[in-house]
Parts: C-alpha cells; structure tokens; sequence
C-alpha cells in the first residue's frame, strides 16, 4: 500500500502569504485608480474571491493539524501563523469594502503611502514564509522579518502624524474625520497584522534555538 503524502503546511503557508500579496497590490490599485466610490463595487467581487481563496488555504491548514498525530512545529503556532496570515486578507478585503460602503468622494492624499507599507510588508513577509524551513541558519529569513518590523514602525509613524494633522486642523465635516479614522485604523491593522505574522515565525525559530 502506497504511504499517504504527508500535509506540507510550509507549502500552504506559502500560498497563503502569496494571497496576502494579490490583495495587497488590489488595495493600492483601487486607491491609485480611484475616481468614485461607486466605482468600487466592480472590485469587490474579486477582493472576495482572493478572500476566499485565503479562507480555503486556511480550512485546509486546520483540516490538517485536527488529524496529524505529528506535526512539524507546534500545533499553537501551526494555527496561529495561519489565522494571522488569512485575517491579513480580510482586514484588507475589509478595507476595500469600505471605500464603497462609507461611500468616500475623494482619495485622502495619504491613503496610497499607507497602502505601500501594506504592500511592502506582505512582500517581505512572503520571502520570511518562503525561507521559514530554513530559519536556523537564513540571513535571508532574518532579513525579511526585519523589513517587515521596519514597514510596521513607518506605518506606526505616518498612523500618527496622518491621525494628528486630521484632528488639528479645522475641519468642518465631522463626518470626514469619522471615516478617514475608520479607514486609516484598518490599514494599521493591515500592517500590524504583518507584524504579527513575522513576530509568530520569529517566535518557533527562538523555541527552537
């Protein structure tokens, strides 16, 4: 009897970063094509479908960790890295969705930097995914987990001055700052998301040193 192939989560966990990406360069392509909300609604049906496509990757990791009697890492980490990665696609998926539902008339000027940094980090993150095999002896996976700490902190800073500039200024639509704070606190959980990712990869290379 031909033995059973074993689940390769590391592959999964590849594809599902890989995803992570396909949302991402959508996010910065709605913001930097963007002309109306309504606009918008042909997009989501895609968002949805990478969406998907993540939740399916996911499902698959936890069908597999509820029936291997032995895993490669710990069961914890196994579930949490994959949680983080698929919550990454739906906070921008989210994103995306708001645009039209908060029905914006026009692009905040700072909303595509902080889509970058999303971005820029999902890259990074898929090379630390891609390298995670070999943490023990990779500069290459180090390197990675770095620059996406770095993304997280330059999303950190720009959070706080686009947060500080909207509520010091004299802005008569109340509404306005209501849904730019709305749509800016999700992109930070974008990139937090990220970091979250990176710090649970680093975290089985330090249990295993």
């Amino acid at each position: 009897m031909a033995r059973k192939k074993k689940y390769d989560y590391f592959k999964t966990f590849e594809e599902q970063a890989k995803t992570v990406i396909e949302e991402a360069e959508l996010l910065v392509e709605v913001i930097e094509n963007f002309s109306s909300a309504d606009d918008i609604k042909a997009v989501l049906p895609k968002a949805h479908e990478i969406e998907n496509r993540g939740d399916q990757l996911n499902h698959e990791n936890y069908n597999a960790v509820a029936v291997d009697f032995v895993t490669p890492i710990d069961r914890e980490d196994l579930i949490d890295i994959s949680s983080s990665l698929d919550s990454i696609i739906d906070q921008m998926e989210e994103t995306i969705m708001e645009f039209y539902m908060l029905h914006i008339h026009s692009m905040h000027e700072s909303c595509l930097e902080f889509a970058r940094y999303v971005l820029e980090a999902s890259r990074a993150l898929l090379i630390a995914v891609q390298d995670f095999q070999n943490y023990k002896k990779s500069a290459t996976f180090r390197g990675a987990i770095a620059k996406v700490n770095d993304c997280e902190e330059a999303a950190d800073e720009a959070y706080l001055r686009i947060m500080h500039k909207m509520y010091s200024a004299d802005n008569p639509d109340p509404i306005y700052v209501l849904v730019w704070t709305r749509i800016f606190d999700q992109l930070e959980e974008c990139c937090d998301g990220c970091e979250h990712v990176a710090d649970a990869l680093e975290t089985v290379m330090l249990k295993d040193s």
